[in-house]
């Protein structure tokens, strides 16, 4: 994704949002503010589908630090709705 493509979501969703690369195969997309509600919708869908054994500590943990890590092939089961649609362009 470009910067140009990154402005033109951003501004399509209302949500102020840039990214940076870290090393050759991680990218980094810093959400500022928006009407979408990441954290919760990930917590959310964390918690309705069980994903992992330890689902309570990693909400508490993704609450606390507002930090989210997200593999982009498991888009899907992270978020749902606006949110996931957001993050699948």
């Amino acid at each position: 994704m470009t910067s140009t493509a990154l402005k033109a979501l951003n501004k399509e969703y209302g949500v102020k949002a840039t990214f940076s690369g870290k090393g050759d195969s991680k990218l980094c997309l810093t959400i500022a503010e928006g009407p979408i509600d990441f954290i919760g919708n990930y917590c959310e869908n964390v918690k309705a589908k069980c994903m992992m054994r330890d689902t309570e500590q990693v909400i508490d943990w993704v609450q606390r630090e507002q930090n989210i890590s997200v593999n982009q092939y498991y888009l899907d089961s992270s978020f749902s709705d606006v949110a996931l649609e957001y993050m699948e362009k």
